[in-house]
């Protein structure tokens, strides 16, 4: 988790500071969804592995802003709510080709390229 949260800490950095020159780019709404996308990977990392000094303040606060109520409620591991948030994070900022849940091994696989 640690080398991950480097990697999203000097990605959403790049992208914050470079923001303003994309905005009239066709690629800006792409840029912005991966954004908010690894800000929600961010936060499952720090809420698994807290490491605060990793993270840039600036990173760090618009993370709270975005995440900080799910982050509390992540933490407390204990609760039902706790798996269905990890889950929700995952679901949305995962890349689409891995599944967050168990495959089925009953069923037979379906190529959904035909």
């Amino acid at each position: 988790y640690v080398d991950a949260m480097r990697e999203f800490n000097k990605v959403l950095l790049y992208i914050m500071k470079t923001k303003q020159y994309h905005q009239k780019s066709p690629q800006f709404d792409q840029i912005l969804k991966k954004n908010e996308q690894m800000y929600a990977l961010l936060a499952i990392c720090l809420s698994l592995c807290p490491q605060l000094k990793l993270v840039d303040e600036s990173v760090n606060s618009q993370l709270r802003e975005k995440y900080g109520e799910k982050m509390a409620r992540m933490q407390r591991y204990d609760d039902d709510e706790a798996y269905a948030l990890y889950d929700e994070l995952f679901s949305y900022a995962c890349p689409k080709f891995i599944t967050p849940s168990v495959p089925n091994y009953e069923e037979p696989l379906v190529n959904y390229n035909q």
